[in-house]
């Protein structure tokens, strides 16, 4: 029991070998996909040259790397190791990524030099080598929230368009679908949100938003609500896709005033309540 521990010390411990990891690892922060790619065996390089290309045009990446255990025998070592990314998109939401996993990887001599031949999934089943170096799928989590902004202002049923991307089991849930229910019924609604920050794993993102909501009385034409609102939600990807589901903390109905409504500090309402009586400029 107390060999394989002390084989994995004194490979891990060997400095140049340390070493070597730790350069292909900076080659990904230098955004050098050759650099990183030359550690790896020729096939396992070819399988990996397009996700890792892909994830460097896009992400700067900040990498860092444990070892966790070493096996050696006649033909190299065998290795687990615990890595980590942070990928900052460099354009578009500019959304950060952070993302751990464990894999084993099977490095052997070729040519002369070390390459790392195989990628192995972490135990607990998360994708290996393709998964850990491609680029994050981030678009999913706003799709979903500018989807339900939408719904609102839809002329057909909004608020049940609206109410179907939040997880019904959430704290105020009712509330929420009795509010919305009743701010359509107000009048036409106009449903706008503008992404502050998108950031999370690959399978849970938070996301701050700033959300306006008007509603006009449709026989009037005149404003009868307006509200802005800085807020904050949760959205989880379940399976192999984002489920269609938010996630807000409790209190939720009453945090506007508290917390988001900075540019109309005269609303205490709730974003989706429906005011008490018609009030313009609310």
């Amino acid at each position: 029991m107390a060999g394989p521990p002390r084989r994995a010390a004194r490979w891990t411990s060997n400095k140049p070998r340390a070493t070597w990891f730790r350069n292909a690892a900076q080659a990904l922060a230098e955004r050098r996909a050759a650099g990183f790619l030359e550690a790896l065996d020729t096939p396992l390089a070819a399988q990996l040259r397009k996700p890792v290309e892909a994830l460097l045009r896009s992400y700067d990446v900040k990498p860092a790397l444990e070892f966790v255990s070493a096996t050696e025998d006649n033909r190299g070592v065998a290795l687990g190791m615990d890595w980590k990314l942070d990928l900052a998109a460099r354009e578009g939401l500019r959304s950060i990524t952070h993302r751990q996993r464990r894999v084993s990887c099977r490095v052997e001599p070729r040519d002369g030099a070390l390459r790392i031949v195989a990628f192995g999934d972490s135990p607990d089943g998360a994708p290996g080598a393709p998964g850990l170096f491609s680029p994050p799928d981030v678009d999913g989590a706003w799709d979903l929230l500018q989807s339900a902004a939408r719904a609102l202002s839809q002329p057909d049923t909004p608020a049940a368009g609206f109410l179907a991307a939040f997880d019904s089991k959430l704290p105020g849930y009712e509330a929420l679908r009795n509010g919305a229910e009743a701010l359509a019924a107000q009048g036409e609604v106009d449903s706008t949100i503008g992404l502050t920050t998108d950031e999370g794993t690959d399978t849970a993102r938070t996301l701050e938003v700033d959300w306006t909501l008007e509603v006009v009385n449709a026989e009037t034409g005149i404003r009868i609500l307006q509200r802005e609102a800085q807020l904050t939600f949760k959205i989880e990807r379940r399976g192999q896709t984002l489920a269609d589901r938010l996630r807000r903390p409790a209190g939720f109905l009453h945090e506007v005033a508290a917390r988001g409504n900075r540019k109309r500090p005269r609303s205490s309402g709730c974003l989706f309540n429906a005011p008490d009586g018609p009030v313009a400029n609310y």
